[in-house]
């Protein structure tokens, strides 16, 4: 609508996300070549990204968590977090994290899978170790040089504990011999333990033979170690050891996942070397049903064939088939590639984020960061994490001057467009009853991520700016009479607008108060705290959080004929708890007759 001599300029799609590989004023009109926490919805308005919230307990020792997974028993899932040569498990009894296991060599990332009800883990130093995850917590205090203990249930064989074999109770470790009922006959305790205290059965190592678990039996040197454990068709896989080891991939029995005996049989276990290309396996993963093997140069297969040998048996024959080799096509690390849909998504040594993909052309290697690739060749990549959850790609990674991972990435996979997240700190992320997880690269401490608009009650910083708007001629000077902006805002909210004209550091400052006269409280709608980019943001969904209740707001910001050549809008806030959807802004801009380029630059 036109206001007198100035045309009003709509803009009410705002889902393009980050683009930085452009000029400002290159970038599409639903581009922003900057912004910070910002999501996106359904009908292509933008808000504040939901929060944070602790999973637990932190501890007071110094460092961050490297790893994370989730393992099951028979009743629940059970989270897993390492820190420096500690494991820790969540115990859903005492909503507290437990010692698990300790004495690893430290700074090694664990490599990790599940199989039959068995979570297995290993490094390149320290021999394979499984754990059933059975967890619960005692019903009594437990006195030095008691003999027994027992549990807050009735049977303590029902939950899944061993007939025979070693608990960790509070964090010491005691052998037990017999369960009755749901008391341990148990050695003696060395320390006093409070009533309600965790117990949990002891991971069991290479060699160690606890009733009824025999069939862990391999001495330790058979069972190969690595920082990647993938299982896949009932066998598990083993990779990233030290040395010229990190070559190989070492293959489990078809169902014996602790017999790694080299066989030609049809199922049998071995190993497959990839020495075609300079340095040792990156990452290990599942694409289009077959095992992938990548190297920073290479992305290979490995799969099995069955051949008659000629004398009524068969042997297997195994091939590394080659996807792609070239330069810097594979991947950097193993915590960077997800499985994202029917593609794998992973960093590339450059830093580009890559989706392997099947297209009608067959299998190629797509980047997915172009829109961006300045941005990610400019962060570290070396302890990249990432995950697909709720049609969302994240990448956790590092600034260039940052020394643990400060930024998150998130694409979302509908909208092929990028945001921006800063404030969580993520060393690995997890999927834990259907919520996302992450344990933190600056501390030891586990958060529950899209909760609410706060960070474990701390504010951060939200903002979108806009291209540089020039409205198609860059060249002639323009006078800006106001800016609309509508959407909805939480009454307490208070919404900083920024507009910065011809490139100039300071600008123009204004605001948008939740209490204005230009805010309609009986134009209300609801925003629950969950994720909503792509999904839509009105109405609950089936989603679980608080309901935040927005008005609608009309506001214009008045600018008294402002002259530009060009300008920029940056939209956001800073306080916890501040909830707001931008919809529409339309600048109402005049042409200055006469006035393009300044005199004074004609030479």
């Amino acid at each position: 609508m036109a206001k007198g001599p100035y045309q009003e300029v709509v803009y009410t799609d705002f889902s393009g996300g980050l683009a930085t590989r452009k000029e400002d004023n290159k970038i599409n009109d639903n581009q922003s070549p900057d912004l910070r926490n910002i999501t996106f919805d359904g009908a292509g308005s933008f808000m504040p990204r939901h929060g944070n919230e602790a999973l637990g307990t932190s501890t007071s020792s110094v460092g961050g968590i490297s790893s994370t997974w989730v393992a099951a028993n028979t009743r629940e899932q059970i989270p897993i977090r390492q820190y420096d040569q500690y494991l820790e498990y969540y115990n859903p009894q005492t909503t507290a994290w437990e010692n698990l296991d300790a004495g690893f060599t430290t700074n090694m990332n664990f490599g990790h899978c599940f199989y039959n009800e068995y979570t297995y883990w290993s490094n390149p130093a320290d021999y394979q170790r499984r754990w059933n995850a059975v967890v619960w917590s005692v019903s009594a205090a437990i006195g030095v040089g008691h003999t027994s203990c027992a549990l807050s249930v009735s049977a303590a064989s029902a939950l899944g504990f061993l007939s025979a074999g070693s608990l960790v109770v509070d964090g010491e470790e005691v052998y037990y011999s017999a369960i009755s009922g749901k008391t341990f006959t148990t050695e003696a305790f060395s320390a006093a333990h409070a009533a309600n205290c965790a117990i949990a059965q002891l991971p069991t190592s290479a060699g160690e033979v606890p009733a009824p678990d025999g069939g862990w039996v391999s001495a330790s040197s058979a069972i190969p170690r690595g920082s990647m454990m993938y299982e896949m068709d009932a066998q598990i896989f083993v990779t990233g050891a030290s040395g010229v080891s990190g070559n190989i991939v070492y293959y489990s029995v078809v169902d014996e996942p602790t017999n790694y005996t080299i066989s030609a049989t049809p199922g049998g276990g071995g190993a497959a070397r990839y020495p075609e290309s300079i340095g040792a396996i990156t990452a290990l993963n599942s694409f289009d049903e077959v095992l992938t093997v990548f190297k920073e140069n290479t992305i290979r297969q490995l799969t099995f064939n069955e051949l008659a040998d000629g004398t009524s048996g068969s042997l297997e024959i195994v091939s590394r088939n080659e996807i792609i080799t070239a330069p810097k096509i594979g991947s950097i690390n193993n915590k960077g590639l997800a499985k994202v849909e029917n593609d794998l998504m992973y960093v590339t040594p450059s830093g580009w984020n890559k989706s392997l993909a099947v297209t009608l052309e067959g299998r190629k290697s797509l980047e997915s960061s172009i829109e961006i690739r300045p941005t990610v060749e400019d962060y570290k990549m070396t302890s990249a994490a990432s995950i697909y959850f709720d049609g969302k790609f994240y990448l956790a990674c590092a600034e260039s001057d940052a020394t643990i991972n400060n930024i998150v990435l998130v694409w979302d996979y509908d909208y092929r467009a990028w945001t921006k997240f800063i404030g969580w700190n993520v060393g690995d992320w997890f999927i834990y009853n259907n919520g996302l997880y992450f344990g933190a690269s600056n501390e030891i401490r586990t958060y529950k991520v899209l909760q609410n608009f706060d960070d474990n009650s701390y504010a951060y910083e939200t903002f979108w700016k806009s291209k540089q708007l020039d409205f198609g001629f860059s060249t002639e000077q323009k006078r800006l009479d106001q800016i609309y902006i509508e959407g909805y805002l939480t009454t307490n909210t208070t919404i900083g607008v920024s507009t910065y004209f011809d490139g100039k550091d300071a600008p123009i400052a204004k605001s948008i108060v939740g209490t204005g006269d230009y805010v309609f409280t009986e134009e209300q709608a609801q925003v629950i705290g969950g994720q909503i980019w792509g999904e839509g943001i009105y109405g609950g969904f089936g989603r679980s959080g608080t309901a935040f209740t927005l008005s609608k707001f009309r506001w214009w910001g008045k600018y008294s004929n402002q002259n530009f050549y060009n300008f920029q809008i940056k939209i956001g806030t800073a306080s916890p708890g501040f909830v707001y959807k931008i919809t529409h802004i339309a600048p109402y801009v005049a042409k200055v007759p006469g006035k393009r380029v300044p005199i004074a630059s004609i030479t």
